[in-house]
This record gives structure tokens, sequence and C-alpha cells, in this order.
């Protein structure tokens, strides 16, 4: 295929403190006929029950070998344990991709967060010859809407409530008989809020140490794939900017 097409390879790219979100939603989501899901932590045919964690425990123990995990030993990782820490995750699959295929091909970063559409972009900065395509998308976001453009936001799977189900449980609340699945059902009739993207319960938050630890990873792994290749196509930024985009995740 390599010499008979010219290949390219777009990379995307999301600041670390995003991303690192994203992907604990995203391995801890499992499907609900799963026994993660399904059955109750003690019920389950392992020696480390898999349950939902809170991000906190989930973070503790991301880069620790499964025999030494200390906070979280029923957690899943998936593809994460293949990752090293040195680098974003991106920068990573660009060294890995680069090491494999030499110069063979020709590899580009997408920058996820940028101002605008994702789709749109995605299709006017990547797409070859799809300059009509990319004019008519244009046209058709500035036709339904003339608000100020927000950068893309990635939505999740309300957990909640499965949550509050396990905490119940561990706690003694739940009477013996009734199974997880239909705790959880009750759960989401009597506390339907729960469904809405503002959500009235405290959340268990990193303390400002790791939040520290997090944002300082986020700056460091940018400079680095600013340096990297393809980095060039990233929007000007600022450390400062970094530091209030943070915040405003955070909050």
């Amino acid at each position: 295929v390599k010499e008979e097409w010219e290949i390219v390879l777009i990379v995307s790219y999301r600041r670390y403190f995003e991303w690192i979100v994203s992907s604990y939603n995203q391995v801890t989501k499992v499907k609900k006929s799963v026994d993660t899901f399904s059955k109750w932590p003690n019920l389950q045919e392992t020696q480390y029950p898999r349950e939902l964690p809170p991000f906190t425990d989930w973070y503790k123990d991301l880069h620790s070998p499964p025999n030494m995990r200390k906070v979280c030993k029923g957690c899943f990782y998936q593809w994460l344990e293949s990752w090293g820490s040195q680098y974003h995750p991106t920068e990573w699959v660009i060294r890995s991709f680069r090491e494999y295929y030499g110069n063979s091909v020709s590899i580009k970063l997408f920058d996820t967060q940028q101002e605008g559409d994702l789709f749109s972009n995605f299709v006017c900065q990547n797409v070859p010859n799809a300059e009509f395509f990319c004019q008519k998308l244009v046209q058709d976001i500035k036709s339904k809407t003339n608000t100020t453009k927000k950068k893309a936001q990635n939505l999740s799977q309300n957990l909640d409530y499965d949550a509050l189900t396990v905490a119940a449980y561990r706690a003694g609340f739940i009477k013996k008989g009734l199974t997880r699945n239909e705790v959880r059902t009750a759960f989401e009739k009597k506390f339907p809020y729960l469904k809405k993207i503002v959500v009235n319960p405290k959340y268990v938050c990193p303390n400002s140490d790791e939040l520290r630890e997090i944002l300082q990873l986020s700056v460091k792994y940018e400079e680095s794939i600013r340096n990297t290749e393809g980095g060039a196509t990233l929007a000007p930024d600022t450390e400062d900017t970094h530091h209030s985009d943070f915040n405003d995740y955070v909050e």
C-alpha cells in the first residue's frame, strides 16, 4: 500500500487534563451486561472486583503495575497500561508510528481544542480536495448560530446512580435479595435530576496537590508536543492560558 498511495496519519491532540478525564470515563464505563455493572463487588468471581472507582483513586494507580497497585486494585485501565508517562499519549503515538514506518508516511497533528466546530475543522484542515464541502460546512454552521463558538466538550454517560448504589450496598443499606440493577433503577426513578448535566451531589475531587500535578503534567506535555513533529500547527498559546483553561475546566 505504501508504494502505491501517499499515506498521511492524522493524530489528534487534546490537552492532558481533559484527555485523562475522558480516558477515565471511556475505560470505566463498561457494558451493563458484564459483572462490573451487574453484580455486587463481593459476588464478582475475581480476586480484585472491578468497580467504577472515583477518578482520584483511579488516577493514583494509573502507571502502577497491576501487582503493585495500592489504592485501586480493581481498577480497569485497558490500553492505558501500555502507555508510558514520559510523553503525552499523542506524542507517544507519533513516536511509535515514526519508529515503525520510518519516513515512508506523513504525520499530521490535529488540534481538537481549537475554536470552531470539530468536524468542519477536521474536514477543512485535513481532507484533500474538499474545499467545496468545507465551505458548505462553514456556511451551514454560520446559518444555524450567531453565538460565540466554544471549544468542544466531551459529554459522557452518567454513572452517578451506580456509584450511589455500590456506596449504599457497602454501607449495609440494601436489603438482601435485591440486585444491583434493581437498586440502580430505583435510584434513577427516585432522583431523576442526576441525569442533568449540572448535578447536585458533591463529588470526590482531586485535592490541591493532585490538581497541581495534573496541571503541571499538562503544561509539560504540551511544551513537548509543540516541539515534536507537527507541533507547530497547534494554535498559539501561553502557559497562563493553559492555567486559565484548566481552572475553568475544573470548576
